[in-house]
């Protein structure tokens, strides 16, 4: 699977990519969803200065982000209540989006470990905010959700 916005949908046509439009930079849609303003601004300062046009920034954004994570550790990324906050961004998103689907259809959600394990989480506790009895995931493992019992379906 491509992380390149035009690719992702010629890949998935019937799908909605309106929200992801509307960003100032569509094209580095994974750094708009990062939570903390000051480091999202931080890293598009970098990229922009690494990569003086538009295009070299975009082609080479996945580059830049990876040797970022490569030298820093994640949770000066992104930390961990940033990450909770996206995540009850979600669950809200997919609350809404439920209210709309019938029958037998269903919403699958694709993300990585660190955002599933939080998402998971009864509750998040300590200075940190650390996910509480939550779960983690494993590559490409699938897990049913219940958004109103806010747990895993057996």
């Amino acid at each position: 699977m491509s992380d390149d916005l035009e690719t992702i949908k010629k890949e998935y046509p019937d799908y909605d990519f309106s929200a992801i439009d509307l960003l100032p930079h569509p094209e580095l849609w994974l750094l708009h969803t990062l939570k903390n303003e000051a480091i999202r601004d931080e890293l598009f300062k970098e990229l922009f200065d690494k990569y003086p046009t538009r295009q070299e920034a975009f082609q080479n954004a996945k580059y830049f982000i990876t040797d970022k994570l490569k030298n820093t550790f994640p949770t000066h990324v992104e930390f961990q209540a940033d990450l909770n906050s996206r995540v009850l961004d979600a669950k809200e998103a997919l609350q809404n989006l439920s209210k709309e689907i019938t029958g037998d259809e269903a919403i699958v959600a694709v993300a990585h470990s660190r955002f599933l394990e939080a998402f998971t989480a009864e509750r998040f506790e300590g200075e940190h905010e650390e996910p509480v009895n939550a779960k983690w995931f494993a590559n490409c493992e699938v897990a049913a959700f219940s958004l109103e019992k806010n747990c895993i379906i057996e």
